[in-house]
């Protein structure tokens, strides 16, 4: 029993962006193939005087790269904004 030797799709991001009401930010596929991922926009209040979730799901879409390209993903945002990156993790 073997592998291919194939390596998964990897999708770094970059570029996020807060405009007009919208989120986007930029992702590549650096894998050895095409992949398809999924980003997730998350939001905090920060300075809230009510107690509220330390993160919140604001947004998210799918989308299909094929390797070695870059596509914008967007989704439209309702809460004013102040992007700050969060770490990303896998598990």
């Amino acid at each position: 029993m073997g592998h291919s030797g194939l390596l998964p799709a990897a999708f770094p991001y970059s570029s996020l962006r807060a405009d007009a009401g919208t989120l986007s930010v930029d992702v590549k596929n650096t894998g050895a193939r095409d992949g398809v991922e999924v980003v997730q926009f998350y939001a905090s209040y920060m300075g809230s005087k009510v107690e509220r979730p330390v993160k919140r799901l604001v947004g998210f879409d799918g989308v299909a790269i094929a390797r070695g390209q870059r596509k914008t993903v967007a989704v439209p945002g309702k809460l004013k904004f102040r992007l700050a990156p969060l770490p990303r993790t896998r598990g």
